[in-house]
């Protein structure tokens, strides 16, 4: 597999910078090892901290200033190099560059944010006897903006030993106080001047490391005393011992899973995604990105979801729950939201927001998007979801059940109509934007309402508990299943609708609830796929897909058993990727925006894992929608049930098939329960694997 994606100065008009994260801090590292300050599609490197947030009524992030280089030779100040390359190493986890400056002179850097820590590690090697001067900067500062942060005091000291150290406070969402160190490997003269904290080597060696530091009261109540710990470790094993642990909790996310494609371009954009989601998966759930110029990082209860998928369908089970253990802490405020009046409780189940924050609340600006109200299934689906994976049951009962619970209980009292003419539907509500406001009897929402009460249906059969409710919920979901919209020859996204959208897939994919012999289904698929280039955007902009879209189609034509159509759809979105093999909202000549857009990185895992493996509690099926070209491949991946599959496939023949037990140890002293094994017609079968296992099924029927 290669790791590294290298883009140089002759690429600079598809340039954009690699993101480096650790889940908490985030941020964009230039070709020069930097964070000088230019705008790249509207993102200005800049130092983000999930969860670090004003108390606007937006709750805008704030910012925690950048850093920047000053080289000199012979007193010349060198600012932009004659050439560069960049690389962005995803198994390691960090971002290399080499700059030549003219004058024989190359300096390498090497940037990452330690995994487990809030260090950033900024290294740079220079050519021996060169005679250059180096001053590494750090500025406190907004985007793009000399001042300080707004609402933010700090005070700046230096010690002996060159250590910068900046305590401050920030009047915000809480209110946050902390520490910013700032030191190196070698002897340097610490300079403060106003918000910019330099470290001046008067001769630099080699090699020079430099380090910035950051803790603060929100998640560690003696900060001052971790902060002197990472400095006492920093100082006993300097950076080799930071890159070693840094490196080791990085293979230790990727030996989770593996795949091996034999087209390596979409690989990269697949482990470039599952580097994307590590990096910005905060200790609350997964935002669209840490940074304000993606909604200020807040939570989106509908994406958040499909980068969970991403996670969960590739076997990162632990940083997956965060996104279910998020929504169960934040059930009451939903339940206030939806149907509490001081201690009273009336029916209506749970409301959650549209865009929340780390308190619960909403924080969305205003508009028509308030009215979705799909994203409660979204939130539902994880808890169910996690538990189908993971088999914990106890998970299951004591979180995961309650929100389910709450959702279905809000559609079936607030959303669930049956009107005069004896249809069961979904009430007006904003389905997909492009369709606009005040919809009835949207498909996608019907759908997301389903799979809800469906959901909920059976986790209350599992639990033994609720048998009036889950009847109730059973019965709705079939009522609003006879009355999905239909123009006499498939699905439509509404009555009435003059328009495409990918809407109609949802049956499919992310809901599940449509069987993929479903004519109807299958050829409001297919019609939207004759005009996706008009109708292929979130926005009406573009004469293309988008990669989260082109993904999405890749999920359903994988459950559709559609192996060349799920291979064009991956291929359509892996070359809508940047020069990193990074993922963007939008990106085509005449329109490129938000890139690093986790949304879409997550459903593209999902659309490679689901032409690899898809399970249910029957079977599992082993290469379901591979296209007839891939003839080599491999993968360990997971499926429903608590299982990890892996399968090595050599020229066409099964070599490798071993089913790993990974389910709670509450749940292990019963055997897996045993599934069928399916496998395509065209894969033949070799010795070592015991037939016995084994069903067969032709892929594209």
């Amino acid at each position: 597999m290669n790791w590294q994606k290298t883009c140089g100065s002759d690429e600079k008009e598809q340039y954009h910078p690699p993101l480096a994260g650790n889940g908490q801090l985030s941020f964009l590292v230039d070709y020069q090892g930097a964070q000088f300050q230019k705008a790249w599609r509207q993102m200005v490197p800049t130092i983000w901290w999930a969860g670090r947030r004003y108390d606007t009524p937006h709750r805008e992030l704030v910012p925690f200033g950048h850093f920047e280089q000053e080289l000199t030779h012979d007193g010349e100040l060198l600012n932009e190099p004659q050439s560069w390359q960049q690389t962005l190493n995803v198994k390691d986890a960090c971002i290399e560059s080499v700059c030549n400056y003219g004058h024989n002179i190359a300096v390498a850097s090497e940037v990452f944010v330690h995994a487990d820590m809030n260090v950033i590690a900024v290294s740079k090697q220079f050519p021996e006897d060169s005679q250059l001067g180096y001053t590494f900067k750090y500025m406190l500062s907004r985007p793009d903006d000399a001042s300080s942060p707004r609402r933010m005091t700090w005070s700046g000291r230096t010690d002996p030993s060159g250590i910068i150290e900046i305590a401050y406070q920030v009047d915000g969402q809480y209110n946050y106080e902390g520490l910013i160190l700032i030191l190196s490997d070698q002897p340097a003269q610490p300079v403060i001047e106003n918000n910019c904290f330099s470290l001046q080597f008067a001769q630099v060696n080699p090699a020079v490391s430099c380090f910035i530091i950051m803790v603060d009261n929100l998640m560690v109540s003696d900060y001052r005393h971790e902060a002197e710990r990472i400095r006492q470790m920093i100082r006993k094993d300097g950076l080799a011992g930071l890159q070693k642990t840094h490196a080791d909790s990085w293979h230790a996310y990727w030996a989770e899973s593996s795949i091996d494609l034999p087209e390596k371009d979409i690989e990269s954009v697949y482990q470039t995604a599952q580097y994307h989601l590590r990096c910005i998966a905060t200790p609350w759930s997964i935002p669209v990105a840490i940074a304000n110029t993606h909604w200020h990082g807040r939570y989106f209860g509908f994406d958040e979801h499909f980068g969970f998928m991403g996670l969960l369908t590739s076997n990162h089970l632990n940083l997956a729950r965060r996104v279910p253990e998020f929504r169960f802490q934040g059930l009451e405020r939903a339940y206030i939201r939806a149907s509490r009046y001081g201690k009273t409780l009336f029916k209506g189940g749970a409301r959650y927001p549209w865009e929340t924050v780390e308190t619960g609340e909403e924080a969305s600006p205003s508009g028509f998007w308030l009215d979705h109200i799909f994203h409660m299934a979204h939130i539902a689906l994880s808890s169910w979801h996690y538990y189908q994976f993971s088999n914990d049951l106890d998970f299951l009962r004591s979180k995961g059940y309650p929100v389910i619970k709450a959702c279905a209980e809000f559609y079936l009292y607030q959303s669930v109509y049956t009107v005069a003419d004896g249809r069961t539907i979904i009430g007006r509500c904003t389905d997909l934007e492009r369709l606009g406001s005040a919809v009835e009897n949207a498909y996608m929402t019907t759908c997301s309402a389903i799979a809800t009460l469906k959901a909920a249906g059976q986790a209350a059969g599992l639990l033994g508990i609720d048998p009036e409710q889950a009847h109730q919920w059973q019965d709705a979901a079939a009522a609003l299943m006879e009355h999905l919209p239909y123009d006499g020859t498939q699905y439509i996204p509404f009555p009435g609708c003059d328009q495409k959208s990918v809407a109609v897939l949802s049956g499919l994919f992310p809901y599940g609830v449509i069987s993929p012999d479903d004519s109807r289904q299958r050829r409001a698929v297919l019609d939207f796929c004759q005009d996706e280039s008009a109708f292929g955007n979130m926005y009406p902009v573009g004469k293309s897909v988008c990669t989260w879209y082109a993904a999405w189609k890749a999920i359903v034509f994988a459950r559709l058993s559609d192996g060349e159509r799920a291979y064009a759809a991956t291929r359509q979105g892996a070359d809508t990727a940047g020069c990193f093999s990074e993922i963007y909202e939008i990106n085509e000549p005449a329109v490129s925006i938000k890139p690093w857009f986790s949304t879409a990185a997550g459903t593209y895992l999902q659309g490679v894992n689901e032409m690899l493996i898809q399970a249910d509690g029957k079977t599992i099926s082993i290469a379901p929608a591979v296209p007839e070209h891939w003839r080599t491949f491999s993968f360990r991946l997971p499926c429903v049930g608590g299982c990890l599959v892996d399968v090595a496939v050599v020229d066409g023949c099964l070599t490798h098939l071993k089913i790993s037990d990974q389910r709670p140890a509450s749940q292990t002293a019963l055997p897996l329960p045993r599934r069928s094994v399916i496998v395509p017609d065209w894969l033949k079968i070799g010795d070592t694997v015991a037939p016995e296992l084994l069903s067969r099924r032709d892929c594209n029927v």
